[in-house]
């Protein structure tokens, strides 16, 4: 039984991956960050941390828009690509997890993402840690996010800039090893676990 935590990098300060960063070591937990080409490039240091301290990095596109608008399959293929490229060249890391800006998606973006070895992940529990009206609820989160949707095989989705989400990471950990039994893994390792493979990296002539 497990679950997989994923954190969408987004807006948000240095700072604040620290914080996240910190509550995750101290419990000894990995999680998938999905990190926007326009946060990758103003917080290089920052993302390098997320790398050092051993968690999985995902693409969520070089550009925070959404993708099905474009109509292109030409630009859409550019922004998954060009994120790869900046991951590689900036983090020495290739993606090959992909959730799309807002996860609004088509067939045509999942097909794209894939043809460039990458798995499109969505999610089954949003935190809506990005809601100003958890502001002061922090404790509305936790229930939120540890209540009956919180079954093996589920991805919980978070924002590196959300209302109180180092808090809520803090105190949603035990309660899923303890209360309800799970391993908390990134994506990449649940997906091996149900025995999922990801899509073949593509040739370089490609």
């Amino acid at each position: 039984p497990a679950i997989a935590l994923t954190i969408v990098c987004g807006g948000g300060t240095p700072q604040d991956v620290d914080e996240i960063l910190a509550v995750l070591d101290r419990h000894g937990a990995k999680c998938t960050f999905f990190l926007s080409g326009g946060w990758l490039e103003n917080h290089v240091e920052a993302a390098r941390r997320i790398v050092a301290a051993g968690h999985e990095i995902g693409s969520h596109g070089y550009q925070h828009i959404h993708m099905p608008q474009m109509n292109n399959y030409r630009r859409m293929r550019e922004l998954i690509v060009r994120m790869n490229i900046r991951c590689e060249e900036l983090l020495g890391v290739r993606p090959r997890l992909f959730r799309a800006p807002f996860s609004d998606t088509n067939q045509m973006i999942t097909a794209l993402a894939r043809a460039e070895g990458m798995e499109e992940i969505q999610w089954n529990i949003d935190s809506r840690d990005w809601n100003a009206a958890y502001r002061e609820l922090p404790s509305e989160i936790v229930r939120s996010v540890t209540g009956v949707k919180a079954v093996s095989g589920s991805i919980i989705q978070f924002h590196i800039d959300g209302y109180n989400t180092a808090q809520v990471l803090d105190e949603i950990i035990p309660i899923y090893r303890q209360c309800h039994g799970y391993q908390v893994v990134t994506v990449g390792e649940l997906l091996e676990l149900s025995g999922w493979v990801l899509p073949p990296l593509p040739e370089a002539a490609d």
